[in-house]
């Protein structure tokens, strides 16, 4: 796609931060407190509780009623801050990128 396209699914949404990376993408939303994924899920980087990849965004409930900050995405993981200052990470931790033990 060449041209810049609405996405019809976050149309009625307030989208306030985004993060990206090159295969996947997280919005969150201020008006009813939600965070989405789409793209490549083949290490959980999407946070929505499965490995399967999301073409359209993807509510992550996991975050759900948090007001997010800042979103970070690595090609395989991702990271995303809350306006209450908690940070949570999903994806890929082979070389312990998330913050958590390595497994």
């Amino acid at each position: 796609m060449s041209i810049p396209k609405l996405i019809e699914s976050l149309s009625r949404k307030f989208v306030t931060t985004v993060g990206c990376s090159y295969y996947h993408t997280i919005f969150s939303c201020s008006d009813e407190l939600e965070t989405y994924a789409c793209g490549r899920n083949d290490y959980g980087q999407l946070g929505v509780g499965h490995l399967e990849d999301r073409s359209l965004p993807t509510l992550i409930e996991a975050l759900n009623g948090k007001k997010m900050q800042s979103i970070g995405c690595g090609q395989y993981h991702t990271l995303i801050a809350s306006a209450d200052g908690e940070l949570f990470s999903c994806g890929r931790n082979d070389s312990g990128q998330l913050g958590h033990p390595s497994s």
